[in-house]
């Protein structure tokens, strides 16, 4: 595989655990709105070129964020009472968060 699929196709990854933590986020009701800024946050970072900021940085924090948001999601998940419909998308935001976690990572080993 060239090197320029699999760099596009970390994108896309990185994109959809994306999509994932903000679906996940505006359908929960408990810690939504935490959810939801730190998916906006994590768009914010993956959208616009931040110059100012060294890109080992903003993986950095990526990692941290995306981590921070699956571990509360979890803790969420654990502290529930019953299986119900906010609890299908707590699972969605931690597939979404693991994900951008596994591949922010493997971005950052890249560099």
């Amino acid at each position: 595989m060239s090197e320029k699929k699999v760099v596009r196709i970390t994108g896309i990854l990185r994109t959809i655990g994306i999509l994932l933590i903000l679906t996940g986020a505006t359908a929960v009701r408990e810690g939504s709105l935490a959810f939801f800024f730190m998916g906006l946050a994590l768009l914010a970072f993956r959208t616009f070129d931040i110059k100012g900021l060294q890109p080992e940085r903003l993986l950095i924090a990526e990692i941290v964020l995306s981590a921070s948001l699956t571990v509360a999601a979890i803790s969420q998940l654990i502290l529930s009472k019953g299986f119900r419909a906010p609890q299908v998308f707590l699972i969605v935001t931690v597939i979404g968060g693991l994900l951008m976690v596994v591949e922010a990572v493997r971005e950052y080993a890249e560099l």
